[in-house]
C-alpha cells in the first residue's frame, strides 16, 4: 500500500506518519512518500522516500505530482495543509483517472471551512454560539468594527477570513498590560494598538477577505473530529495551555460533552469526511464559542491517539472500506508537553 503526502513539511503530517506506522496491520506494507517546497522538514527522514516539489501555483505542479503517482503506483493522496486539500478538491478527477484515491473531504464543506464567516454564519444558523464578527474591506470600516466590539476599552481582534497558523491575526488592544512587559516578557507581536495596524496596512492598499471580532479571553479547546458522511464517528476535546505559532506546546485531553454536541451539529450539517479539529474559547465568563474549524490534521493528533484512538489510522481505514479500530472511551487528563527537537542530515 503506497500512501503519498503532498505538501507534508508540516508536523501534522510527522504525527500522522507516527501513528500510521505505529498501527498499521496490512496485509500488505505500508509505504510512505511525501514531497514539500522545502528540503529542509523533518518530513525528509520520516518518509520512506521525498522529492522537492514545485510550488502548488506553478503550472507544473500536477504533472509533477501525476509523474510521482504513477512511477511510484501511489495508490492513496493524502493532501493535510487546508490549501492543499482545496487544490486537489478541484483536481481530483485528473488523480482518480489515474486509479490514486483521495483521502478528502467534501469540496463544498472545504469551501464553508476554509472561510471563518461562512464557517460563523453556519455555525450561527445552527444555533451555535459564535464571536461578534463584522467583515471589514478598509480602514473605515476597521474602525467602526471595532469600536462597535468596545475598542479601545476592551480588545479586539481584526484576521484574515482565511489562513493558517495565525497568520493575519492580531489583538488590538490600547491597554499597556496586554502589549506585555517590556522586561519580563518575550515579544510576540500579537498585540498592538490601532495605530500600529494602520502603519501597516496603508502598505496594502488591496487587503485580502479580513474580519474584526470580538475578543474571547477565556481558556480554549480544541475537538479532534472523525466522520463518516456527517455522522460523528468521535471526537476527543483538549484544553490548549500553551500555543507556539498556532501549534500546542502543551495540552491536555478533558470532558467536554457540551463542545462535541456542538461539533455533532456543525459537522453533521456540512456532511463531513475523515479529520478535522474544532477550536472554541471561552469568554471572561467561561461560555465557549466557536473559534474556526481547521480541516486538517492538528499537530497534536496523536496526544488523541494517547488518549485511546488512533484517528489517522482509522481514517485511512474508512477510505478503504475496512473496519474501524474499536472505540474505546477516551481516557481524560492525558498531557501534551511539547519539546524542541532536532533531525541530523549526513552529506
Amino acid at each position: 500500500m503506497t500512501l503519498f503526502f503532498p505538501a507534508c513539511g508540516g508536523e501534522p503530517t510527522i504525527a500522522a506518519i507516527e501513528a500510521l506506522r505505529s498501527g498499521w496491520q496490512g496485509p500488505e506494507p505500508l509505504r510512505l512518500l511525501g514531497s514539500d517546497t522545502d528540503a529542509d522538514k523533518r518530513a525528509v527522514v520520516a518518509v520512506d522516500q521525498f522529492w522537492t516539489s514545485p510550488r502548488r501555483d506553478d503550472p507544473v505542479y500536477v504533472e509533477f505530482l501525476s509523474d510521482r503517482c504513477l512511477e511510484e503506483g501511489v495508490d492513496i493522496l493524502w493532501p493535510n495543509p487546508t490549501e492543499e486539500q482545496l487544490f486537489f478538491s478541484r483536481n481530483r478527477a485528473r488523480f482518480e483517472s489515474l486509479g490514486v484515491a483521495l483521502l478528502l473531504p467534501p469540496q463544498e464543506a472545504l469551501e464553508v471551512l476554509a472561510d471563518k464567516s461562512r464557517t460563523y454564519e453556519r455555525a450561527a444558523s445552527l444555533g451555535m454560539r459564535v464571536p461578534q464578527w463584522k467583515p471589514v474591506a478598509n480602514w473605515s470600516e476597521l474602525c467602526a468594527a471595532a469600536e462597535a466590539f468596545g475598542y479601545p476599552q476592551r480588545p479586539v481582534v481584526f484576521r484574515r477570513t482565511s489562513g493558517k497558523g495565525g497568520i493575519g491575526l492580531r489583538v488590538l488592544s490600547e491597554d499597556p498590560h496586554d502589549l506585555g512587559d517590556l522586561f519580563t516578557q518575550q515579544p510576540s507581536g500579537l498585540v498592538i494598538p490601532l495605530t500600529a495596524l494602520r502603519s501597516w496596512l496603508k502598505a496594502h492598499p488591496r487587503w485580502p477577505s479580513c474580519m474584526v471580532c470580538e475578543y474571547l479571553s477565556g481558556r480554549e479547546f480544541d475537538v479532534d473530529c472523525l466522520g463518516s458522511a456527517g455522522t460523528l464517528l468521535t471526537a476527543i476535546p483538549r484544553r490548549n495551555d500553551a500555543m507556539w505559532w498556532g501549534t500546542s506546546a502543551r495540552a491536555e485531553t478533558v470532558d467536554r460533552p457540551d463542545l462535541v454536541e456542538a461539533c455533532r451539529r456543525l459537522l453533521g450539517s456540512l456532511g463531513w469526511q475523515y479529520i478535522c479539529s474544532v477550536t472554541f474559547r471561552e469568554d471572561a465568563e467561561g461560555r465557549p464559542a466557536l473559534l474556526e474549524v481547521n480541516t486538517r490534521m492538528p499537530a497534536c493528533i496523536n496526544l488523541s491517539w494517547r488518549a485511546g484512538y488512533n484517528l489517522p489510522l482509522a481514517a485511512l481505514h474508512l477510505l478503504l472500506g475496512r473496519d474501524l479500530p474499536p472505540f474505546t472511551p477516551p481516557i481524560w487528563g492525558v498531557r501534551l508537553i511539547r519539546f524542541f527537537g532536532e533531525s541530523y542530515l549526513m552529506p
